[in-house]
C-alpha cells in the first residue's frame, strides 16, 4: 500500500528527541483480555500456584469486578481518558480471593500473576521488522529516544525485555506509573522534562490519531503517524494533524523524514539504507 504524507512540519527546530508509542508502533500486538479462553488458561496457572476458583467463568467475573473498581476510582470515572489506573490491585484481589483473604501477597507474586494473565491473553506479540534497528539508528544520530506508552507496567516492562527493546530507550514513561495517559498533554510535557527538551524539538511517533497525534499536538509537539491498525479499529489512513502519515510500520520513511527535517546528509543518510532497507 502506498503512503501519504504532508510536506511541512509544525516545528522548524531540529529534533533532539523522538517519542514513541509502543503497541502498534514498535510492537505488533493483539490481546483478548475478556475471552473465556484467556481465563481458562489463567485459571490453570492459578490452580498450579494454589489459588483456586470454581471455574474460569467465576474467575473472569472476579477480574471484571476488580477492574471496574480501579477504573471507577479515576478522577472522571470509567470514561476517564486522561488519567490512568494501576492494575496491580486487580491481581491482589484475585490472589486473595483464590488463596484466602488473609494470605500474604508479595510484589513478586503480583508480578507473576499479571504476567501469567498477560501471556494467556496475548494472541500476538512481536516487534515490527527493523524496530530495534530504527532505535539504534536514531541514537547513533545523537537523538534521545523516549517511550511514551499508555500501558500497564506489570505487562509492559517484561514485554520490553521479551521483544528485545528494554535497553533501546533513554527514558521510559508508562501511564500506569505516572497516573496520567495520552492524550493528556501533561504526559507529553513530562517526557519533554525528562530529556530535557522543548516541545518544538520533539517528534512523537504513534499509531493512534487521538492519543498520539492530537495528544502531542496539544503539547506543541510534531507527530508522525503510522497507520498499522486494521480497518475495524476505526483509525484513519491519514491523520490530518500529523506532519506525515504512512501506511504500516514504515520506519524507512520515518527515518528519511527525520533526516530531512534535521538537515542530515552523507553517512547519516546512508545508514538508513543499511539498517532499514525493507528488502533485507
Amino acid at each position: 500500500m502506498e503512503s501519504d504524507s504532508r510536506a511541512s512540519s509544525i516545528s522548524h527546530e531540529p529534533y533532539t528527541a523522538i517519542f514513541f508509542d509502543l503497541y502498534g508502533t514498535l510492537v505488533d500486538a493483539h490481546t483478548e483480555e475478556d475471552e473465556l479462553q484467556t481465563f481458562e488458561e489463567f485459571n490453570r496457572w492459578l490452580s498450579a500456584q494454589g489459588c483456586h476458583f470454581a471455574s474460569a467463568v467465576v474467575l473472569r467475573e472476579r477480574y471484571r469486578k476488580a477492574l471496574l473498581q480501579v477504573q471507577s476510582a479515576l478522577p472522571n470515572g470509567v470514561a476517564d481518558i486522561e488519567h490512568e489506573f494501576d492494575i496491580a490491585p486487580v491481581f491482589v484481589s484475585i490472589l486473595r480471593a483464590g488463596m484466602g483473604a488473609h494470605s500474604a501477597i508479595t510484589a513478586s507474586m503480583v508480578q507473576a500473576c499479571a504476567t501469567a494473565f498477560r501471556v494467556a491473553s496475548n494472541r500476538k506479540l512481536e516487534p515490527y521488522s527493523h524496530a530495534a534497528s530504527l532505535l539504534v539508528l536514531l541514537r547513533a544520530w545523537g537523538l534521545t529516544t523516549v517511550l511514551v506508552s499508555n500501558a500497564q507496567s506489570l505487562f509492559t516492562r517484561p514485554e520490553l525485555e521479551d521483544c528485545g527493546l528494554a535497553k533501546s530507550f533513554d527514558h521510559v514513561l508508562i501511564s500506569s506509573e505516572e497516573g496520567i495517559r495520552k492524550p493528556n498533554k501533561a504526559f507529553f510535557e513530562r517526557a519533554c522534562a525528562l530529556v530535557p527538551c522543548a516541545a518544538q524539538s520533539a517528534l512523537m511517533v504513534g499509531n493512534e490519531e487521538v492519543n498520539d497525534i492530537q495528544g502531542a499536538g496539544r503539547a506543541g509537539i510534531d507527530a508522525f503517524y503510522l497507520h498499522t491498525s486494521p480497518a475495524s479499529w476505526g483509525q484513519p489512513e491519514i491523520a490530518q494533524d500529523a506532519v506525515c502519515s504512512v501506511q504500516g510500520a514504515d520506519y524507512y520513511r520515518l527515518a528519511q523524514y527525520i533526516a530531512q527535517h534535521n538537515g542530515l546528509t552523507g553517512e547519516a543518510v546512508q545508514q538508513i539504507d543499511r539498517l532499514l532497507n525493507s528488502n533485507e
